[in-house]
């Protein structure tokens, strides 16, 4: 039976969920000022709701960008500020991608010869699959990130390539991506559907939640509602 529960539940529920399915900063390169995404997470922890997300780009620089993040559950909603740094990344004035090889990857039974490039990003090392036969959202077939200040490591491969959500009257044609992401707080798991036309890319995501040891895992699906990309 689908229930919805009230706002302050639902925010105790969310304290811990992150933003994003999985979040590659690259992700948010080549964007505008005045770009924006909403999202909602539908389903957490069994229960039906309605929590919002929406993120605008507030300023773009060479190497960075800051979003304003807006979260709420039905009123109030709470607004930050938060600086996204593209220093190293593919678009970026100091790219730091070296070549790290080849590599053939499979997706939907048919092969694609892949680019393996590796890219510093602070913290953040990132290898890409990258292949000039596919184009898909984020510009790999495959992406893993390793985050040496917290031991979070993520990783997305693309399963589908072309598969159409309908978003309010929008067709969006999305690639269906493989996502994992582990930390010594939480593990991730699941499948995100990624479109360039959107910011950040995401427009829906069907995951499970749990503690690193803990086996119990909590579903959470998020939804696109509406963007705008300038």
């Amino acid at each position: 039976m689908k229930f919805l529960v009230s706002g302050t539940l639902a925010a105790l529920f969310l304290v811990s969920v992150p933003l994003h399915a999985q979040e590659f900063r690259d992700d948010w390169a080549g964007l505008k000022e005045g770009s924006w995404t909403q999202l909602y997470k539908k389903k957490f922890a069994g229960a039906f709701f309605d929590w919002n997300l929406k993120e605008t780009v507030k300023s773009v620089g060479p190497n960075e960008l800051q979003l304003e993040s807006s979260t709420w559950v039905l009123e109030d909603p709470k607004i930050k500020t938060r600086t996204i740094s593209l220093k190293g990344l593919p678009g970026s004035s100091q790219n730091s991608g070296k070549k790290a090889g080849e590599e053939t990857l499979e997706c939907e039974g048919k092969k694609y010869k892949c680019t393996m490039w590796d890219y510093v990003n602070g913290d953040r090392k990132i290898r890409t699959w990258e292949s000039k036969e596919v184009n898909v959202p984020g510009n790999a077939l495959k992406t893993e990130e390793t985050n040496t200040s917290d031991g979070e490591k993520s990783s997305r491969k693309a399963i589908k390539l072309e598969e159409t959500i309908k978003v309010g009257a929008k067709d969006l044609k999305c690639t269906l991506f493989e996502v994992e992401t582990t930390s010594p707080k939480v593990i991730i798991k699941g499948k995100t559907w990624l479109c360039a036309d959107v910011p950040g890319l995401e427009v829906k995501s069907e995951l499970s939640i749990a503690a690193p040891g803990k086996p119990n895992a909590n579903e959470l699906w998020v939804e696109l509602r509406d963007f705008e990309k300038k």
